[in-house]
């Protein structure tokens, strides 16, 4: 029994009387063939790089994976291990690959090298064709380069500057924008992946240019149009339907300003600035809010009463200067909305702080210009000062003393020995280095230099009103006064102790022409004690002390 049926077979001229069974010899002897030719040459080849590999300037050709994966790891990897020299705008920096995040991948550079698996077809044409110059695998860590430049990006990064106009004095000025400078991310990873590979190991990192938000264009387009025309004139804000008040240029223009907004500029107005470089225009306003006050009369203090008002609040008057000035000619006036204002110093609060009399005060006689230079203006600064229960008074604050410093110590002495007298907490005084005769010896202060200070609190129940004064001079001389007005509330004892450690002082003797002589003063320690009392009850005692350096007095001969 046949396994096919016999059938004509036309192959060449060979006889008809083949069958099939010649063709299937055929084909698989050909199968064969090629598969034994496709093992010598699997044989020949394998994982033999082809002939002519170089990567990276070293030569592999011809080599098997596992030398040439040998050879790699000893000439490429200490080359791609040394630092890289990187130069940005100008400034070096030394880069470590494998900090920055490349490692060279052998693995993957020789199967880039092989064209293939050893049974690939492309790998034995590649090995019968001979190869090439063959880029390495280099692995980047994205975190860790993105870290190792953003190091870099911070110094070497400028910000870019906003174009800004200024109105000093009320006149524009424009101050131009500057373009910045960042670091390229995405070029200077390929640049430094790059440089791991070449022998020199240097590279210029790119930067780009940052555009300032706010150009200069945009600046000078305010200038020329919103400026010129809020600058052009005098605008009139109506307060109510009988004030019209002109405000000037000179009054608006410093105060005005350009804001920034999307990407442009806007011209607005400062209110604060305004309001202050208004005041005397506001000043001039029927109805308004007047603040309660302590006034002297007949040598007593009587209360000058407050009244509710009408008042403009800093925003409210800027919103008006600015609708007005952004028109034309006739049209350059606005309306401004007015609020009934309470005074911030009601009648009543100042009746219940029990300003009533005198509690301690002090004079002092002094010479003006010797020793005192001129109080007057010192305590005009200090006169008026009204301590609320729980309120401290820094002399330093509220006396100009660099200007004024042997008169403003000449105050703080008196001030300090009212408040010492008067009951008042003690919570920092610096005392004259040399003793002066004007003075309580151990009752006095000096704020001529810094450090030095005089800090007073009211810890009573009542408010203190300083009252601070001067007699008018005669022959150069006069009394300076101090005085706390309260109501009392404590008996205040004060008693010294005798002086002791008393230095005596050498004289000097100067013969010089210039000589200026000077008395001086021994120096001793001494301690002041007060008493405190409140009703019947023994009081709180309070212990200073204080010590004065030897002053040797000068005599000119």
């Amino acid at each position: 029994m046949r396994l096919w049926p016999r059938r004509k077979v036309y192959v060449d001229h060979l006889p008809k009387t083949h069958d099939l069974r010649f063709a299937v010899v055929f084909l698989l002897g050909f199968l064969v063939l090629v598969a034994s030719l496709y093992a010598v040459g699997h044989l020949l080849a394998g994982d033999r790089l082809p002939s002519g590999t170089h990567v990276a300037g070293v030569d592999v050709g011809g080599m098997r994976a596992g030398a040439a994966r040998t050879v790699l790891q000893s000439e490429l990897v200490p080359r791609i291990g040394r630092p890289v020299e990187a130069t940005v705008a100008g400034r070096e920096f030394e880069l470590d690959p494998q900090e920055s995040g490349l490692t060279l991948d052998i693995d993957a550079t020789i199967d880039e090298a092989l064209g293939g698996g050893p049974w690939d077809p492309r790998h034995l044409l590649q090995v019968v064709n001979g190869g090439g110059d063959v880029a390495p695998v280099v692995v980047v860590d994205a975190g860790e380069m993105k870290a190792a430049l953003e190091r870099i990006e911070r110094r070497v990064r400028s910000a870019p500057v906003d174009a800004r106009v200024t109105f000093p004095g009320g006149r524009p000025q424009v101050r131009y924008a500057e373009v910045g400078r960042a670091l390229d991310f995405d070029a200077a990873a390929s640049r430094l992946r790059a440089a791991l590979l070449s022998r020199d190991r240097v590279v210029i990192l790119p930067v780009e240019v940052v555009e300032a938000t706010i150009s200069s264009t945009e600046a000078t387009r305010l200038v020329n149009k919103q400026a010129r025309r809020a600058l052009s004139g005098p605008v009139r804000v109506r307060i109510d339907t009988s004030v019209t008040a002109t405000v000037p240029v000179s009054v608006f223009g410093p105060a005005l300003r350009a804001d920034a907004s999307g990407g442009g500029l806007e011209l607005d107005l400062d209110p604060g600035a305004l309001m202050s470089r208004s005041k005397r225009i506001l000043a001039k306003l029927p109805d308004r809010p007047v603040n309660a006050k302590i006034v002297f009369r007949d040598n007593r203090p009587t209360i000058r009463a407050s009244r509710t008002g009408v008042s403009v609040m800093a925003e409210d008057w800027a919103a008006a200067v600015r609708r007005a000035f952004d028109r034309s000619g006739d049209q350059r006036t606005a309306t401004v909305r007015t609020r009934v204002d309470k005074p911030a110093v009601s009648t009543q609060q100042l009746r219940t702080l029990g300003i009533r009399s005198v509690v301690a005060a002090k004079a002092v006689t002094y010479t003006e210009g010797a020793s005192a230079g001129d109080p007057t203006i010192v305590a005009r600064q200090l006169n008026g000062v009204t301590l609320l229960p729980g309120g401290t008074l820094e002399f330093g604050r509220q006396v100009d003393w660099r200007r004024h410093p042997r008169a403003a110590s000449l105050l703080a002495s008196a001030t300090y020995d009212a408040a010492f007298r008067g009951g008042m907490t003690v919570v920092e005084r610096t005392s004259s280095p040399f003793y002066s005769g004007q003075f309580t010896a151990g009752i006095d202060a000096v704020v001529t230099q810094r450090g030095e200070a005089l800090v007073l609190r009211n810890d009573g129940p009542f408010g203190v009103y300083v009252r601070a004064y001067v007699d008018s001079l005669r022959n150069r001389t006069g009394t300076l006064h101090v005085e706390l007005w309260s109501t009392p509330y404590l008996t205040v004892d004060v008693s010294s102790s005798r002086r002791y450690k008393v230095v005596t002082p050498q004289v000097l003797v100067d013969e010089s022409q210039d000589c200026s002589p000077r008395p001086g003063s021994a120096g001793f320690d001494i301690d002041v004690t007060r008493t405190l009392k409140r009703g019947a009850g023994g009081g709180r005692t309070e212990r200073t002390h204080t010590r004065y350096s030897p002053l040797a007095p000068i005599v000119c001969r």
